[in-house]
């Protein structure tokens, strides 16, 4: 409904700031500016965006009570019927990191996405490639008899031009493909996007997570393509050492885990993202096992070595073991898969009724029919 922006001279430094808020200007969003520094006037992006548009100033707590109605004031034209205005959010990606490129001259650029979301009917997000920062925003529709879509969008380079995006989606159980074509005046080609898709409402325990760091990503890959083949269903970010909005990403592949394999060297001890994904996997007993890419040696007293320092690890250093190694995981991860399927298999399926104070109810669990 309407953004508000707290300028100051941080705030216009920072290339994130300047990314939304770019986005939110080529929406056609309201924008109810604060003016949060003193001696500051907004100037550059930041200035042309928010120029003529009438601000509250707030530097200090002391001005919160004093200004608060001057802003209730300019933002009641906005909100005035939010209470009477249901809506109702389909949100098929939400905020996910997305990877892809775009052909040009015979030639493959990266594209990559910090953010991206498509929720009813509508897609938005930010990232940078070759020619620098840009957002996103568009549409997209359903094909009719048919779970994939056709969709448009604008990419906006700050402070530079727009690309046109138009193409269909197609997809599978856990991603979105868009494929199609770019257009700026005369010049056109080819891009294609890998996305995910939302994944809290999906069936959890019949995965195995590859939790690792982005400098091991092509042996780790290496070792998905090998689970595959075994028909082992995996989860693993392609984007290697996760960066940006992906904690409802992590979440869903720990939680969701029959056995989260962590692929263990100095790098993987020093990630933030990987302590909190290995250490999110202790707090909720998964079943973990430790790859060994490196002489454990290195990361004994940190984090990493304590946590793997009780459990049966694989070694993986020698590239002339791969094999036995690979077949050592499967054996202890088709365990594990089976050991999870027996237990949801006991779970008790009881019918239960309650009546004037009483409870009965049939059902089974491992020990027999009860």
């Amino acid at each position: 409904r309407v953004v508000i922006p707290l300028m100051s001279e941080a705030y216009e430094a920072s290339n994130i700031s300047k990314y939304v808020l770019s986005y939110v200007d080529e929406a056609g969003i309201p924008i109810v500016p604060i003016k949060a520094q003193d001696r500051y006037s907004q100037t550059g992006w930041l200035g042309v965006i928010c120029a003529g548009a009438l601000y509250t100033k707030i530097t200090n707590a002391n001005d919160i009570e004093k200004r608060l109605d001057n802003l209730i004031g300019q933002l009641y034209p906005y909100i005035s019927d939010a209470l009477d205005d249901e809506q109702h959010l389909a949100a098929l990606v939400d905020g996910t990191l997305v990877q892809g490129y775009y052909m040009q001259w015979g030639k493959k650029f990266d594209m990559k996405f910090d953010m991206f979301a498509m929720t009813n009917g509508y897609i938005a997000g930010q990232g940078d490639d070759e020619v620098g920062g840009f957002v996103i925003n568009g549409k997209y529709t359903c094909l009719s008899d048919k779970e994939d879509f056709e969709f448009q969008f604008k990419k906006h380079y700050i402070g530079q031009h727009d690309v046109q995006y138009s193409g269909t989606t197609t997809h599978n159980e856990s991603q979105f493909f868009f494929d199609g074509k770019w257009h700026i005046n005369h010049s056109s080609d080819s891009f294609h996007l890998e996305v995910s898709r939302n994944q809290s409402s999906g069936p959890k325990g019949l995965h195995i997570m590859l939790s690792y760091q982005w400098n091991s990503q092509k042996l780790v890959k290496r070792v998905a393509d090998m689970l595959k083949q075994r028909n082992i269903p995996i989860w693993f970010d392609i984007a290697g050492d996760m960066k940006g909005n992906i904690n409802s990403a992590m979440a869903y592949g720990v939680e969701g885990a029959a056995m989260v394999i962590s692929f263990d060297t100095l790098a993987y001890s020093k990630s933030i993202n990987c302590q909190k994904e290995l250490t999110y996997a202790v707090q909720l007993e998964k079943n973990i096992v430790p790859i060994l890419l490196e002489n454990e040696k290195g990361f004994q007293n940190t984090w990493l070595g304590m946590i793997i320092a009780s459990l049966n690890g694989i070694n993986m250093q020698d590239d002339s073991q791969f094999n036995y190694a690979i077949d050592t995981l499967v054996q202890r991860i088709n365990t594990a898969l089976e050991e999870k399927k027996d237990e949801e298999s006991y779970q008790s399926q009881v019918i239960t009724s309650l009546r004037e104070g009483r409870v009965s109810g049939q059902g089974n669990d491992k020990i027999g029919p009860f």
